[in-house]
């Protein structure tokens, strides 16, 4: 399946009721869910191109499902791990290390890590 076609599928589906969670994790779900899609919208926008933020940020979201998979039942891990399977195949054949490399470079990166950070980005999710 085209990964285009992937994204339109992901898409049309409902986030899940997550239950299982405490709300505090489930709140920290639903902005791993909303970051993703922004980068997602964003890479199908640009024509399968991401900026170096969006890069970094959807490497840290794949590394954060893979960290709190093991919270999700059956309906969470469905979804995140489709997600997941759609953002390594984007990041395939990117280099990761250029993209890290152009966002140290930006001097904006400290304050909008800072704010990622306060507002609960995947990477302060540990």
């Amino acid at each position: 399946m085209r990964t285009q076609d992937l994204w339109t599928a992901l898409s049309a589906q409902s986030f899940p009721y997550l239950h299982e969670l405490s709300s505090v994790d489930r709140d920290r779900f639903v902005l791993l869910d909303a970051y993703l899609r922004d980068c997602l919208e964003e890479w199908c926008v640009s024509g399968g191109q991401l900026s170096a933020r969006s890069i970094v940020l959807l490497d840290d979201c794949t590394l954060t499902i893979t960290r709190r998979f093991r919270l999700l039942d059956g309906e969470g891990q469905w979804y995140f791990g489709q997600f997941r399977r759609l953002a390594r195949r984007i990041l395939r054949g990117v280099d990761m290390e250029q993209a890290y490399e152009r966002m140290m470079s930006y001097p904006s990166f400290f304050t909008l890590s800072s704010q990622a950070r306060i507002s609960g980005s995947c990477s302060s999710w540990k």
